[in-house]
């Protein structure tokens, strides 16, 4: 995926129009403002290989100097909001990639030596679970330099950063079994404090030290912060016994 940023510096007075997408829109910005350019070449995809729908989002990232980006969690907040602030959060996508788009950022929100990351979501969950708002992964997919408070900067390049999945919200409540029943060939367990912005799943066993099946639920779940749900499991024909344990689907919470 290549991206690409132009930066300009304009003395912006009350109400400027501003092209996103394509599209123009009236927007407030400070005396002094940049005004950020920035687009990606595509096909941006995400972590499944897809292309990026229409209308999904890309972040526009300040990373403190010598800072990592450790990107965002599953509740759209950032890791580490100490290195790192959001500029602008827009759902540009459309034919797989970023369009030239133009973003007024007052300059004050941009501090000596920080770079400037544009950041691919994978928000594609968020009306299926009913969260305001969910990213499941996140891909850096091009960075500027740091960013003087005059002039013109561009940058284009090809990142080889791969989409993660996010991190799980700080403050998570660990999910609880509350109950197991058969139902037939399956095995049903009643799960409690999940939250939304997670899909869940099942590890399995045949002793609680030795749960060395990931993903052994029939399909993953997603969250509830006002009920119990329900994950089931196939039983092997004979099987006697077996050990669960609630994770995040694709991964350990």
């Amino acid at each position: 995926m290549r991206g690409m940023f132009a930066v300009f510096r304009y003395v912006l007075q009350g109400v400027a129009m501003l092209a996103f997408s394509g599209t123009l829109f009236a927007v407030t910005v400070g005396e002094n403002a940049l005004l950020l350019e920035m687009s990606s070449d595509g096909p941006d995809c995400y972590a499944d290989g897809t292309q990026v729908a229409n209308g999904e989002y890309y972040a526009l990232v300040a990373v403190a100097p010598g800072a990592t980006f450790a990107g965002f969690a599953a509740d759209g907040t950032l890791v580490d909001a100490i290195n790192s602030r959001v500029l602008a959060k827009l759902p540009l996508a459309r034919d797989g990639h970023c369009p030239k788009t133009s973003v007024a950022v007052d300059e004050n929100a941009l501090h000596a030596g920080e770079r400037v990351a544009l950041v691919l979501l994978d928000t594609r969950a968020t009306l299926r679970s009913g969260a305001a708002f969910r990213v499941d992964g996140w891909a850096e997919i091009s960075s500027s330099p740091a960013i003087a408070s005059y002039g013109f900067r561009s940058l284009s390049g090809t990142s080889g950063s791969e989409m993660v999945q996010s991190a799980v919200p700080e403050n998570t409540p660990q999910p609880r079994i509350l109950g197991i029943r058969l139902e037939g060939e399956e095995m049903v367990l009643t799960v409690a404090d999940t939250v939304n912005v997670l899909d869940y799943n099942l590890e399995s066993g045949v002793t609680p030290t030795r749960l060395d099946v990931s993903g052994s639920a029939v399909e993953p779940v997603a969250g509830n912060t006002q009920r119990a749900i329900e994950l089931r499991v196939r039983m092997d024909e004979g099987a006697n016994c077996g050990f669960f344990r609630v994770i995040r689907d694709g991964g350990a919470q």
